[in-house]
């Protein structure tokens, strides 16, 4: 039946080119930017009777779709758990780091670069898949966290809630130089003066704005850590709240060097939570294993420290 099942999706939408873990789109709409478009798709789709979630995760730069998954764990967890996860993927020929170009307007906000070709996939996965467009995620490391968080303010309708691993805040038109001054010292603003960046960038958007799930490794150095400081203060601002903490685990329950903080807007939901991660440079904390909150695999960019961010970020998901 799961044969018969990818079949029928090979003879609707196209031509798949084929990966370990997840499936090329090859023609998927307006694609300004360029971007190569993958899914994976779950086997709980065949006999949903409900929409399933859609979780879309933007990889760092040097790396692809595949890696990302791979040491992320996100395919264990979408076919564990039953969502659709899209992964768009940059080329070479855009950025010879494969990194997003997040800190290009042209890129990260208009409709004709690489933001438009995210939309464009997430448009093509709603039409193609019975998607639950109430329930619509981002996730993003490092420069994909940087996009994401680009999208998030873009299209706060879109997403219902998104997560940024050693990423940092929305930084309006900027060059790459500004950008990576950024990533090595951000601007220390207030959350009403980085609010003011994003009414700049998008005067016509006030919300409603999504969730935030922050993480940052603080030895990391390829990004600041106060970075993920400054978004915390950015995404504050758009709730109109302040970046002091409600709820405080230090160290959280079970997992020493790892800190919570929860930030509450004025009706009391909580709208950011923010994981610090002692001692973790540029990586992805994951914990490898069969069971049902554990995955991922070890490399450069992952450690194992018995903490599955990625399950912590689908459970804050509601996944």
């Amino acid at each position: 039946m799961a044969r018969s099942v990818l079949l029928i999706l090979f003879l609707v939408i196209g031509n798949f080119t084929w990966a370990q873990e997840l499936e090329e789109v090859l023609h998927f709409g307006p694609d300004p930017g360029k971007l190569r478009m993958f899914v994976h798709v779950p086997p709980q789709l065949e006999r949903a009777s409900e929409p399933l979630p859609l979780v879309v995760a933007l990889h760092g730069c040097t790396q692809d779709a595949e890696e990302l998954v791979t040491l992320s764990g996100w395919v264990k967890l979408a076919d564990e758990r039953g969502f659709i996860l899209l992964c768009p993927e940059q080329r070479g020929a855009n950025n010879v780091s494969h990194c997003f170009n997040w800190f290009r307007s042209k890129d990260a906000y208009g409709d004709q670069g690489e933001a438009r070709s995210i939309v464009s996939m997430i448009d093509f996965a709603k039409k193609h898949w019975q998607v639950d467009t109430q329930r619509v995620f981002i996730y993003g490391v490092s420069a994909g966290a940087a996009m994401a968080v680009n999208l998030m303010v873009g299209l706060p309708a879109t997403f219902n809630m998104g997560a940024s691993l050693a990423g940092g805040p929305c930084l309006g038109a900027v060059n790459a130089l500004k950008a990576m001054r950024s990533m090595l010292g951000p601007q220390d603003l207030t959350p009403e003066a980085w609010k003011a960046v994003v009414s700049n960038t998008f005067p016509n958007n006030t919300g409603p704005w999504p969730k935030l799930i922050v993480m940052h490794g603080t030895k990391d150095g390829v990004v600041d850590p106060r970075s993920s400081l400054e978004l915390i203060d950015q995404w504050a601002g758009l709730h109109g709240t302040d970046a002091i903490p409600d709820k405080e685990e230090r160290p959280m329950e079970g997992h020493n060097g790892i800190e919570r903080c929860v930030y509450n807007d004025p009706n009391d939901n909580a709208v950011i939570t923010y994981y610090s991660i002692a001692n973790m440079g540029h990586a992805i904390p994951i914990d490898p294993g069969p069971g049902p909150c554990q995955g991922g695999r070890v490399a450069t960019r992952a450690v194992d420290l018995d903490f599955h961010s990625t399950c912590v970020i689908a459970d804050g998901f509601g996944l």
